[in-house]
């Protein structure tokens, strides 16, 4: 994305924040039934409308933050991290979530890094639920975690999706893998913006090329202490 179109999208992010602001506004004047009373269709009626505009919102969110990350604006905390927890707190979220399951495999009681955990949280949380709901009936992945040493420091991946994919992302050569991105693997804005999140901590991620069945995504973040 050039500056010219970050500047384009951040604009058009403020111009959409105003009138949703103003719907919102309305919704719950008519929620709250200013306008007389509701019968029971047209409170569900206007719940789904309420749905539908929460996730505008969201949506409009995505693009600020894709935006600010473009342009590495976005503010980021520096807090010391545990990796593994994140890791395990975020898979157990998800299968409740999505009514999956996630089997985790591996250990790095010891892996931390410096960043901010809320967002690296938030990633971790798209990716993986991305790739459970993928996943073949009955909706079950695994999260694959281990660490790499390295002369320029060690790294921790995590590949998340289906058992064979996994398996093969830790074990094939650089060659073989390309960036999970947009037009990549990465089908939404939500999955485009935990990419550049991973990327603005210093990782990556990564999948297997030419990968045509069930998920399978390689996350890889340098591990530091602060």
């Amino acid at each position: 994305m050039g500056s010219k179109c970050g500047r384009a999208l951040a604009v058009a992010v403020h111009d959409l924040r105003t009138p949703l602001a103003v719907i919102a506004g309305y919704l719950g004047l008519l929620a709250r039934q200013h306008a007389g009373t509701l019968s029971r269709q047209q409170r569900e009626l206007l719940a789904n409308i309420e749905k539908a505009a929460d996730s505008l919102t969201k949506l409009i969110s995505q693009l600020s933050d894709l935006s600010s990350l473009e342009s590495q604006t976005l503010p980021l905390r520096h807090q010391q991290i545990k990796l593994a927890a994140i890791v395990k707190e975020v898979s157990a979220e998800v299968a409740r979530d999505v009514a999956g399951k996630i089997v985790l495999r591996g250990a790095m009681p010891r892996a931390s890094l410096v960043g901010d955990e809320q967002r690296l949280r938030a990633a971790f949380n798209t990716i993986f639920t991305a790739a459970l709901r993928e996943s073949k009936p009955p909706q079950t992945i695994v999260v694959q975690q281990v660490v790499r040493p390295a002369r320029s420091g060690a790294s921790a991946l995590i590949a998340v999706g289906e058992k064979t994919n996994v398996e093969t992302l830790l074990k094939v050569p650089p060659r073989q893998l390309t960036g999970f991105d947009a037009p990549n693997g990465a089908r939404n804005l939500a999955a485009v913006v935990a990419c550049h999140l991973i990327k603005a901590h210093g990782g990556n991620t990564w999948m297997l090329r030419g990968q045509r069945e069930g998920p399978g995504v390689m996350v890889g973040l340098p591990l530091k202490s602060s």
